[in-house]
């Protein structure tokens, strides 16, 4: 077969033989342009795959360590949530009107006046502890405060 194409060539004018080889030039020219775009398409969707996995990694090690926190600072809560979020209440500032515990990892809060800002840093807290908000009613007063009844509770109460 090469063979033939040299004959075939060979019998070729030189200006014959000038052109095919520029095409056989520009052919491979253009071969190795559309595999190096390939190449390199794969290459990028091979590195945003890469990255999604390394964001997805990020949030599973985030919540793995917010929950090892969350575990920990609850051993290390120890003792009647009920006198826990009131001395944590008095700490912050807070007037609870009522603290009842209708179960030993449940607590009832009221406060009659709180500077919205700072309930909901004080509550967010909590859940960084692990103590969950299962219930919360918020009103507002006329002076810029609001009024909280909430339940707090330990996981898996």
């Amino acid at each position: 077969m090469i063979e033939t194409v040299s004959t075939w060539f060979q019998t070729l004018s030189q200006r014959e033989k000038i052109l095919v080889a520029v095409a056989g030039l520009l052919s491979a020219v253009v071969i190795i342009v559309l595999s190096a775009i390939g190449l390199i398409n794969a290459i990028t969707a091979k590195q945003e795959e890469y990255f999604a996995a390394l964001d997805r990694r990020a949030q599973i090690e985030r919540r793995v360590a917010e929950m090892a926190k969350a575990k920990t600072v609850q051993q290390a809560v120890g003792g009647p949530l009920q006198t826990i979020i009131a001395q944590s209440a008095a700490e912050a500032g807070f007037a609870l009107d009522r603290a009842d515990a209708p179960r030993p990892d449940i607590v009832d809060i009221a406060m009659a006046k709180a500077k919205p800002r700072a309930l909901m840093t004080w509550l967010n807290g909590w859940e960084a502890q692990g103590i969950v908000v299962q219930k919360i009613d918020i009103k507002a007063a006329n002076d810029g405060t609001i009024s909280m009844t909430a339940s707090l509770a330990r996981p898996g109460s």
